[in-house]
Parts: structure tokens; C-alpha cells; sequence
């Protein structure tokens, strides 16, 4: 379930990094990701509704997740990437998102097949993740795609992706290391 609370917070550090970006043609990927997690301005097929109906489909109530506390490596996961966003050099924040949305992608499928295979549902109604995988490997992309052209260019933003990638690396491991039950 804490996975839960990583997915819903992902597009406002997303919508603070889209308003640094200076050029529109910039901005419109971001954008348009959001406007994805968003369900396209249909909040029943948002990220957080969907993933809410497939947890409802495990049993989970909708009073159980509000009760549930958000653990600190949730909330530090969180913090690092509104920061990230929002101070760092652009190119770091595109490459941090890009490789979070690339793992949000794998951990999506991960936990989507677990369900089938312990079979506590079947696979068709796997709502969030079926959905959700596919999606954010697209979103990814969108932002390495940002990055190839300014990366090939000049020496600096090498530099700058690299701490993207290292944030990624010393941070998001802790939100998988805890086990799923009890989450």
C-alpha cells in the first residue's frame, strides 16, 4: 500500500518541474504526463483511482488506507524528489524522474503478476498495474527524450544527469525493502 501513497505524489514534483522548464515544447511532455496520471481530466481512470480499485479488489477499504501511516522512507522518497524538481538543475530532476518512471514501470509489473500468480485476483482485473506499466515506461522515455539532444551537446549536462542517477540509486531502494504485508 505505500507504494500508493510514491505514485499519487509523483505528478506534483512532475507539475513544479514542468514550470521551470523554459520552452513550451518542453513543458508539453510533462504536461502531458500529467495529464495521464490524471486519467486525461477522467479522475475514475486517474492513477490514484484506479490503483484505490484495485486495492478495494484485494479487500482493502477505503478507511483502511486513510488510517494508514505513511512510512518515513515514503515520505523521505517524496521529499527527495519535490526537492529534486524543484531546486536542482533541470537535467538532473528530468533524469531522476525519467529513471523513477522507468521503475515505477518494472515495480507496476512486478507487483501486478505477484497478484496473478498467488492468484488473489485474475489478471483482468489487475486495473492499476496492467494499465500503469505500459504507460510509465512511455512517460520515461519522455523524459530521457528531453535529455538526449541538450546530453550530446556539451560536457555540462553530462554532469548534471549524473546526480539524477545517483539520487535515484541511494534513495528509491529503501521504499522496496520493506516487505508488502504489513504495508
Amino acid at each position: 500500500m505505500q507504494f500508493l501513497f510514491a505514485v499519487v505524489f509523483f505528478s506534483r514534483p512532475m507539475a513544479a518541474l514542468a514550470g521551470r522548464l523554459a520552452r513550451p515544447e518542453r513543458r508539453l511532455a510533462l504536461l502531458e504526463n500529467i495529464s495521464d496520471e490524471h486519467g486525461l481530466g477522467n479522475l475514475r481512470v486517474s492513477h490514484e483511482r484506479t490503483f484505490l480499485a484495485l486495492l478495494g479488489r484485494l479487500g482493502v477499504t477505503p478507511e483502511e488506507v486513510e488510517r494508514r501511516a505513511l512510512w518515513p522512507e515514503v515520505r523521505a522518497f517524496n521529499t527527495l524528489l519535490a526537492g529534486v524538481a524543484t531546486l536542482d538543475d533541470t537535467p538532473t530532476a528530468l533524469a531522476a524522474m525519467g529513471i523513477i518512471k522507468d521503475l515505477f514501470a518494472r515495480i507496476s509489473a512486478r507487483i501486478g503478476r505477484a497478484i496473478v500468480d498467488r492468484e488473489w485476483r485474475p489478471e483482468d482485473q489487475i486495473v492499476h498495474y496492467a494499465t500503469h506499466e505500459r504507460l510509465d515506461e512511455q512517460h520515461a522515455e519522455g523524459f530521457y527524450a528531453q535529455l538526449r539532444a541538450p546530453f550530446a551537446r556539451h560536457p555540462r549536462h553530462a554532469y548534471q544527469v549524473t546526480p539524477g542517477v545517483r539520487a535515484r540509486r541511494a534513495h528509491l531502494p529503501s521504499l522496496v525493502r520493506r516487505p508488502v504485508v504489513g504495508a
